[in-house]
C-alpha cells in the first residue's frame, strides 16, 4: 500500500502527464480506499499489539479540550456527506485526565465515526466530557437506531458489527470498539455503552 502512495502522488502531480477529469475521479476514489486499507491494518496492528501487552500508553496530564477539538474537522467531511449535525461541547481548559493524548484522540474518533455509522442521515452526534471527582467522563452519544440490550455487551467483542439492518455499517472490521476499550483499561479507565432501540446510544 505504501508503493502504492507514491505511484498514485506522480498521477497527482502529472509527472506521467495529463488527466482527464474523469480519470481525477478516479483517482480520488482510489486514494480514498486506499486509506480505508491503510486504516483497517492499522486497527489490526493496533489490536494484535493490545492483546499481545506490547501496544505502549503514556499516564501524563493530559489538557481533554486541546486534545478533542481537532475531531471535529476529522470528521466533519463525513458528517457533512450524511447530513448529520455535529455539536461539541467544549469540556472548559482547566478539566485535565490521565493519560496519553494521542490515545484519547485514538479512541474520541472511533466513537465519533461509530455514532456516525449508526446514524441516520439528518441524525446528530454530541459529544461532551466531564469530571466527577476523581473520574474524567468523554461521552460521545448519537441520535441512532440504538441497540438492543442483548447486543450491547457483544459491540466491545473483536470483529463484531451489528446487522446491517441495525447501524448499517459500510466500513471497518468490527475493532474500533474493542480497541477503543483495550486503550480506555489500558490508561486505567473503561469504556461502556448505554443504549435505547429507536432512541440512539
Amino acid at each position: 500500500l505504501n508503493a502504492t502512495v507514491s505511484f498514485l502522488q506522480l498521477w497527482e502531480l502529472g509527472l506521467r502527464g495529463p488527466l482527464t477529469d474523469q480519470q481525477r475521479e478516479d483517482l480520488v476514489r482510489i486514494q480514498r480506499n486506499q486509506r480505508h486499507l491503510m486504516s483497517l491494518i492499522e486497527d489490526l496492528l493496533s489490536f494484535t499489539r493490545l492483546e499481545a501487552g506490547r501496544l505502549d500508553v503514556e499516564c501524563v496530564p493530559v489538557a481533554m479540550d486541546d486534545a478533542l477539538q481537532g475531531l471535529e474537522a476529522m470528521i466533519a467531511p463525513q458528517m457533512a456527506a450524511k447530513s448529520v449535525q455535529f455539536d461539541y461541547e467544549r469540556c472548559g481548559d482547566d478539566l485535565v485526565a490521565l493519560g496519553d493524548r494521542d490515545r484519547i484522540v485514538q479512541i474520541g474518533l472511533n466513537l465519533l465515526t461509530n455514532a456516525l455509522r449508526a446514524t441516520p442521515q439528518g441524525g446528530r452526534v454530541h459529544m461532551e466530557c466531564s469530571q466527577d471527582e476523581a473520574t474524567v467522563s468523554l461521552v460521545v452519544a448519537d441520535t441512532g437506531v440504538g441497540i438492543p440490550p442483548d447486543k450491547l455487551d457483544s459491540i466491545f467483542s473483536p470483529f463484531t458489527q451489528l446487522g446491517r439492518a441495525l447501524n448499517q455499517p459500510k466500513e471497518g472490521a468490527g475493532l474500533g470498539l474493542a480497541i477503543s476499550r483495550g486503550l480506555a483499561e489500558a490508561m486505567g479507565g473503561t469504556l461502556t455503552a448505554t443504549s435505547a432501540v429507536g432512541i440512539g446510544s
